[in-house]
């Protein structure tokens, strides 16, 4: 029974890291657009960080943690817009395993800013 038990723990933590991985990336994905629409440099990191929350919100121990780093320092015109989101998987709650308690994960994406844009 044990071996069995050990085999199920590890699928779900293998499964919690691809979640937190998928969550990551696309919170990234959300984030760099949401910023490359925004009007200006100060308003793209805002805009970045609320989608990166929206998109992870409800992800629970798959992605706790979370942080944006958002990169404006092409926002111009035909510039790009770089996110990185990072997400801390915990496994804290997998009991038989003697896992770590939390592995970090990043998804990063990048979004072009319009390059007929009037600024």
């Amino acid at each position: 029974m044990l071996p069995v038990l050990l085999l199920a723990e590890l699928g779900v933590a293998g499964g919690r890291y691809a979640q937190a991985q998928a969550y990551a990336t696309a919170a990234a994905y959300s984030a760099a657009r949401a910023a490359s629409l925004a009007a200006s440099p100060q308003q793209a990191q805002s805009a970045a960080q609320s989608a990166a929350q929206a998109s992870v919100q409800g992800a629970g121990a798959a992605c706790g943690g979370m942080t944006a780093s958002t990169n404006v320092s092409d926002f111009t015109p035909g510039g790009n817009v770089t996110v990185t989101v990072t997400c801390q998987v915990s496994y804290s709650d997998l009991l038989v395993l003697p896992l770590p308690g939390s592995v970090t994960v990043t998804g990063t994406a990048v979004s072009p800013v319009d390059l007929f844009r009037v600024t």
